[in-house]
C-alpha cells in the first residue's frame, strides 16, 4: 500500500452556473490510483447543487449524470489508475437562480513507486 495524497477540487459555484471539468481540474500528484472521491453538500442547497467527478476522459462518480444532495458528505470508493500526467476533475452545477454554494470535492490518490496491486 502506498501513501495517500488528497487533491482539492472545491469551488464556490455562483447562482445559475455550470463549471465544466475543463475549468476545474488538477494534475494527479503521483502515479497510482484514485481510491475515492469525497463530496460535501452545504446546508440549504436543497438538492440544487450537482457534482460529477472523474479522471482523464472517464466519468467516475457517479457512473453517469451527477450527484445532488443537501447537507451531507458522502465518500465514493473508486479504483482507477492515474499517472502524474493525468488530470483529475470535478464538474459542478448550481441550479439555484439566487444562491451561490460551495461544493467541497476531494480526490484521494494512493501513490505507488511501482504498479499498485
Amino acid at each position: 500500500m502506498g501513501i495517500i495524497k488528497t487533491v482539492c477540487l472545491s469551488r464556490v459555484v455562483p447562482a445559475s452556473t455550470r463549471i465544466n471539468k475543463t475549468e476545474n481540474k488538477v494534475l494527479s500528484p503521483c502515479d497510482g490510483r484514485i481510491v475515492s472521491f469525497t463530496l460535501s453538500f452545504p446546508s440549504g442547497c436543497d438538492n440544487l447543487l450537482g457534482i460529477f467527478c472523474g479522471a482523464q476522459n472517464q466519468h467516475l462518480v457517479p457512473v453517469d449524470g451527477e450527484v445532488r444532495m443537501t447537507e451531507t458528505t458522502v465518500v465514493f470508493p473508486v479504483n482507477f489508475p492515474v499517472t502524474s500526467e493525468d488530470y483529475i476533475w470535478a464538474g459542478l452545477v448550481n441550479y439555484s437562480d439566487t444562491n451561490e454554494y460551495r461544493a467541497e470535492v476531494y480526490a484521494s490518490i494512493e501513490c505507488c513507486e511501482q504498479y499498485c496491486e
